[in-house]
């Protein structure tokens, strides 16, 4: 049940994330959905807030802050450190079946955490739609056996939930649960287990009679039937039961009767015991033959190997064949069983089992599956999007020599802005002669932020240039042309746009245009279609450093320079740079989404930017933020904020914002009506050039008979 008398109201910024809705709260703790507004994504975020003894205020700067009375601070703190730790290890935590939790902070006087938001259907919601028909038992155990597992893998990281709650658990279209990272987790402990397989026992019960029991008094024993077996039945029963004695002890044990069910043959109902029949000779000589020759079969089928073919060409006996010589351990059987149930090839399309079959093979050392597996948890294709669990087996595959691997891991320490480890990857690959990284470890040792290693970026541009990398001998242009590590010579940097531009490079082109009529340089792009789509062979935007990706932004956004406008692309590298903290970038932001412009219209992230580039003494968000406080679109009103905000632009020097407070004065807009203090804005306004100001002086002067 949400209680919303703690939660923060919908628009709410708690740094850089804005809240959408309350999707949880326990005692402890309110989570929130909200956008990351730098990231422009969806993320769940949790409070710590403990009611019984935490309050709320407000501060005059729109922060809501978190406060005990001191007699409760030990008391806060004490349960503060409890769950920080709880939550730095589920940072560290990584599975299949959780959203992953991203970050941890401190704001408000509290701590926050911050973890993967999912696009699902919560179980209750599930139990609600399906009303009318029960779950099967093959499904039940599905989510049964997925959470048991989970929840054996928090155990052994000292982690456990609370309480199994439907309202908190997700059911994936296999049935197979996927928990927030959100839930109340706390420390391990082996009493608490005890409670969690009630919990787990109550929600099968739930599954099977689709009803929630009130009290533990209106629980009755299942029996079997033709939809649920005696096993399935007797182990619900015992977990659900009020003896303790007749509980299963360990969820390891619950594991393996969950697997019981599945891996023996179950009657649905008591079966009647028919007299065994007499077993003759002949009987017996027919049953020998056919057991021998399923294991003739089998052995023929385990000693000769599956001939490599193309996956998609499979049939249902080679899948056979596969799933037996994958039980020996075969990588390449395993790997080939990861790729069937990915694609649907002779099987039903089952990527979770396809995912399985990866982790097995990639376990076994199968650089081609931890290739895979690095590329599916980096993009999040198949599985939950962990940079954490790519990273793992990226590097396992990159430790087997896999130059694909360890340029995808590159890549992904160049997202995270980790340039020194992107750059011993693209290195250790450059000491062999590979160009491709000669040139990104040059990129990043000449063009990204951070320390600079001109020399060497240089030397190897240089190698690849003289092999005829035309890419190269663009940079080499670049680097001369704009004295990045050497000084300024149009000579040389003409001479190799030059080579550049024989070989097709289309940039090279408006380069030499540009050199050659340095004299009449506002007429030709300075930044280029190539250089804004970050083609640069390939400049990601982390290549670039703030001020590039202001300028780009720039030209997409007046189709500019010689490059089409395009709005919504410069949006991307304005929150680019802005996200590095470029002023008139985050000011930019600002506007675009308080105009709606290449995205929807929303005041609350306008409002976020403009306080960003306000935290840098920028008049002009000063002013914007005056107006969306005096606007009453989604900001709720409030004047006096208005007022103070306009008060700051105008001290600042902004001409139209003077005039604004001029008017205020004049008419009590936020404060009391004052003529003296009107008219002195007023002239400031005029001095800075404000036609407006001018009109309203004299009407005002007119008003007081002033000549």
């Amino acid at each position: 049940m949400i209680d919303n008398l703690y939660a923060l109201s919908q628009g709410t910024q708690v740094r850089h994330y804005w809240i959408k809705s309350v999707v949880a709260s326990s005692n402890d703790t309110i989570t929130y959905h909200v956008e990351d507004m730098r990231l422009n994504r969806h993320m769940f975020l949790t409070e710590f807030f403990p009611k019984d003894i935490a309050k709320r205020f407000m501060e005059e700067d729109d922060t809501f802050m978190v406060y005990v009375h001191p007699t409760k601070n030990k008391s806060f703190n004490s349960r503060k450190t409890i769950w920080t730790d709880t939550a730095g290890k589920l940072k560290d935590f990584s599975h299949p079946y959780m959203s992953r939790v991203t970050g941890i902070f401190e704001a408000n006087g509290t701590v926050y955490t911050v973890s993967n938001y999912i696009e699902g259907q919560v179980l209750q919601k599930s139990l609600q739609d399906n009303v009318t028909s029960s779950y099967t038992e093959e499904q039940i155990c599905k989510f049964a056996t997925s959470l048991t597992e989970l929840l054996l893998a928090l155990q052994h990281n000292g982690i456990m939930i609370n309480s199994i709650q439907a309202d908190m658990l997700y059911i994936s279209k296999d049935f197979k649960v996927l928990l927030a990272g959100y839930n109340e987790f706390v420390p391990y402990s082996k009493d608490g287990t005890t409670q969690i397989i009630y919990g787990l026992g109550l929600l099968m019960y739930t599954m099977v009679n689709n009803n929630v029991p009130v009290t533990a008094n209106s629980i009755k024993l299942l029996t079997p039937n033709s939809s649920y077996s005696i096993l399935l039945c007797e182990l619900i029963n015992s977990m659900v039961s009020t003896d303790l004695n007749n509980r299963p002890k360990t969820l390891q044990e619950i594991k393996a009767l969950l697997h019981n069910i599945f891996s023996e043959p179950v009657e649905r109902v008591q079966p009647i015991v028919p007299n065994k029949p007499k077993t003759d000779l002949i009987s017996l000589k027919l049953r020998l033959g056919a057991l021998t020759a399923i294991m003739l079969f089998s052995i023929y089928l385990l000693f000769t190997q599956p001939q490599k073919m193309r996956v998609e060409d499979v049939t249902v006996f080679d899948t056979f064949r596969y799933h037996l010589v994958a039980y020996f351990g075969n990588s390449e059987a395993l790997r080939a069983l990861g790729q069937i149930y990915e694609r649907g090839y002779s099987v039903e399309q089952d990527k979770a089992r396809a995912l399985e079959w990866y982790e097995k093979a990639a376990k076994n050392g199968d650089v081609f599956s931890q290739l895979h597996l690095g590329e599916i948890y980096h993009k999040g294709s198949i599985s939950i999007k962990d940079d954490h669990r790519s990273i793992y087996w990226l590097t396992n595959a990159s430790k087997q020599n896999s130059k694909k691997a360890k340029i995808e891991l590159a890549q992904i320490y160049i997202e995270q802005k980790n340039k020194k480890k992107a750059l011993e990857l693209y290195l250790d690959l450059a000491k062999n002669g590979d160009a491709y990284a000669q040139k990104q470890a040059a990129y990043l040792m000449v063009f990204a932020e951070g320390e600079k290693d001109f020399k060497s970026g240089y030397n190897l541009f240089l190698k690849n240039a003289q092999k005829g990398d035309a890419s190269s001998q663009y940079a080499l242009g670049f680097i001369y042309e704009n004295g990045k590590g050497v000084h300024v010579d149009h000579q040389k940097a003409l001479h190799w746009y030059e080579k550049a531009d024989q070989q097709g490079y289309k940039a090279a082109k408006e380069r030499i245009s540009y050199l050659k009529n340095k004299n009449n340089t506002n007429k030709v792009p300075k930044y280029n279609e190539t250089w804004a789509s970050r083609s640069f062979d390939p400049v990601t935007s982390q290549q670039i450093d703030a001020s590039e990706q202001y300028h780009i932004a720039r030209s997409l956004e007046y189709g500019i320079n010689g490059i089409q406008k395009d709005e919504k692309k410069a949006l991307q590298h304005y929150l680019n740079a802005a996200n590095r903290g470029h002023i008139q970038a985050q000011y930019k932001v600002g506007r675009f989404y308080q105009q709606g412009k290449g995205t929807q219209q929303n005041h609350h992230k306008s409002l976020y930017w403009f306080k960003k580039a306000a935290a840098q003494n920028d008049v002009y968000a000063y002013y914007e933020i005056s107006k969306l406080y005096y606007a009453n679109k989604e900001i709720p009103k409030d004047e006096k904020k208005a007022f103070m905000w306009c008060e700051k632009a105008a001290i600042g020097g902004l001409g139209v914002a003077q005039g604004m407070l001029g008017a205020r004065y004049e008419y009590g807009w936020g404060v009391g009506i004052n003529y003296k203090k009107a008219l002195y804005w007023y002239e400031k306004s005029v001095v800075q050039g404000y036609n407006n100001g001018k009109t309203r002086l004299e009407k005002l002067k007119r008003k007081l008979h002033i000549r």
